[in-house]
C-alpha cells in the first residue's frame, strides 16, 4: 500500500511541477465569481477524480505521514525549479513545516505500536503525552526500542538540529515569535542559505530510517 501510494504521489507531482511552478495563482483569482450567501466550503461530489475527506480513516496513520513528508519533498523540488525568489524563500516554510510534521507523526505512531506489542499499554491508549511537540522528547521515548547506537546518535544530531531551530512547532507556522506578553518579536535565527539538495538527501535518510523503525514497531 505504500509502495504504491508513493509511486503514485511522484508520478502525479512530476506531471503538475512544472505547470505549478509558473502559475499565478493571483491573476487567476480576479477572474473567480464573490462569495454569496449560502456559499460552503465542503460540498459532496459525483466527480471519482476529486478527494474523498477520510475515505481511508482505517488507513489516516499511514496516509497522513506519507502524504506530509511527499509534499515536504515535492516542494523542495518546485524551489530548485523555480527562478522566483519569492517561492524559493516562501515555499521553504511549508516544506519545513510538512517534514517536521512528519518526524513528529511517525515518531508518536512508532512509540505507540511498540509499547502495544509489548504489552505496555492498551490498544487504545496513546503511549505519550498529547501535548508533547518537541522532537527530541519524543526521539528519548521512541530510541530505547532500537539497537544501533551509531545511527542513533546520527539521527539524534539531525533532530536537535531542527529542534533548536523549532522547539515549539511554531517557527515554521508563524512570521513572529509568540510570548506571553503577546507582543510580536521577529525570530533571530540567521538569514543563511540553504543547500537544498543536501536538505532534501536527509530529509530521504531520515524518512527511510523511520519508515524502519515505524514497521519494526508494527511487527515486534
Amino acid at each position: 500500500f505504500k509502495r504504491q501510494f508513493i509511486k503514485t504521489i511522484k508520478r502525479q507531482s512530476l506531471e503538475k511541477m512544472i505547470a505549478l511552478t509558473k502559475k499565478d495563482y493571483l491573476s487567476e483569482c480576479i477572474y473567480v465569481e464573490p462569495l454569496k450567501e449560502g456559499d460552503k466550503l465542503f460540498i459532496e461530489s459525483d466527480d471519482m477524480s476529486d478527494s474523498f475527506l477520510n475515505r481511508s480513516r482505517a488507513n489516516n496513520e499511514i496516509v497522513m505521514p506519507e502524504a506530509y513528508i511527499n509534499t515536504a519533498l515535492w516542494l523542495l523540488d518546485l524551489i530548485k525549479l523555480s527562478n522566483n525568489n519569492l517561492v524559493k524563500d516562501g515555499y521553504i516554510f511549508p516544506a519545513l513545516y510538512c517534514f517536521r510534521h512528519y518526524l513528529e507523526l511517525i515518531m508518536k505512531d512508532s512509540i505507540h505500536y511498540f509499547k502495544v506489542n509489548r504489552g505496555e499499554i492498551s490498544s487504545n491508549e496513546l503511549g505519550y503525552s498529547k501535548n508533547e511537540h518537541r522532537l527530541l522528547c519524543l526521539w528519548d521515548s521512541l530510541k530505547d526500542y532500537m539497537q544501533n547506537d551509531n545511527i542513533k546518535e546520527s539521527v539524534y544530531k539531525l533532530l536537535e538540529e531542527l529542534d533548536k531551530l523549532d522547539k515549539g512547532s511554531t517557527t515554521f507556522r508563524y512570521p513572529y515569535k509568540h510570548n506571553k506578553k503577546e507582543e510580536i518579536n521577529e525570530y533571530d535565527f540567521p538569514a543563511t542559505m540553504i543547500n537544498i539538495n543536501e536538505l532534501k538527501k536527509r530529509m530521504m535518510q531520515l524518512y527511510c530510517f523511520f519508515e524502519g523503525i515505524n514497521s519494526m514497531s508494527r511487527q515486534s
